[in-house]
């Protein structure tokens, strides 16, 4: 998927709790400001808006941007156990120290951001992408997959009285809106080849077990798909809870 920024729009006409999730998601981006290289790759280079950078500079600045992620994952990978509060809570050590990241680092940082202000109803969530694929001569549903657009963000309900999580906040793009809003903004940057590389994925899947081309099968179906959200239950009640004590002990400006 093509990443640019992604802003609120129509800020004051939004609703309270969305207003809210906004203001949380800049509380977290100013105590984690990080560098990225997919923001590199995929909004700055790609905009020209840094022509002036020559490409030896390009390859220069991508290559700090690797070394310095795969150090904080390094330093995320050594401390991992089955409590998931530890990989957590070193990942936000390794991300104030080395300042870098992608969306999954920005997820974990916004997640902290609201266990701290009490907002518990909260998970990390993944974009996914699902086909459905429909025989053309039958009209009938053949098969039904979903496969991951390979980004990361925070659902949550922010303390409404339903407990129903339906509100995206994106800090690494920087909003907060709800998941139909959310939906909307990720189809407009949406990359169509990476569309297209999941629905091939997915088709891929009706005849595993043969050695049939890509092209075969899609001539046979039509093909019907959507993005989705999905929720990842990694994190328990109780790590929520150390992790929120965690972060506004060590991160006050969060709270």
């Amino acid at each position: 998927m093509k990443i640019i920024p992604v802003n609120n729009i129509n800020f004051t006409a939004r609703k309270p709790e969305i207003r809210k999730a906004d203001d949380l998601q800049r509380k977290s981006r100013r105590e984690f400001p990080m560098l990225s290289s997919s923001y590199v790759n995929d909004f700055y280079l790609s905009t020209g808006k840094y022509r002036r950078i020559t490409k030896k500079k390009n390859q220069l600045f991508n290559h700090l941007c690797d070394c310095v992620t795969n150090n904080t994952r390094a330093y995320t990978d050594k401390k991992v156990t089955r409590d998931n509060y530890i990989p957590c809570v070193t990942r936000l050590k390794a991300l104030k120290k080395y300042k870098t990241g992608n969306c999954m680092e920005a997820a974990y940082a916004t997640a902290a951001t609201l266990f701290a202000n009490g907002y518990k109803n909260t998970d990390i969530a993944s974009l996914m992408y699902k086909a459905e694929f429909y025989n053309k001569r039958t009209k009938a549903l053949v098969h039904t997959s979903s496969v991951s657009l390979d980004h990361s963000f925070v659902i949550t309900d922010m303390n409404k009285k339903d407990g129903k999580q339906d509100i995206v906040i994106d800090s690494w793009l920087g909003f907060a809106d709800s998941i139909e809003g959310a939906i909307a903004r990720y189809k407009k940057i949406k990359d169509d080849s990476t569309i297209n590389k999941a629905i091939q994925l997915i088709a891929s899947e009706i005849y595993a077990e043969f050695d049939v081309p890509i092209d075969e099968i899609l001539s046979e179906y039509d093909v019907k798909g959507k993005m989705i959200i999905v929720k990842d239950s990694i994190l328990t009640t109780k790590n929520k809870n150390d992790i929120g004590e965690f972060a506004k002990e060590h991160f006050s400006q969060l709270v």
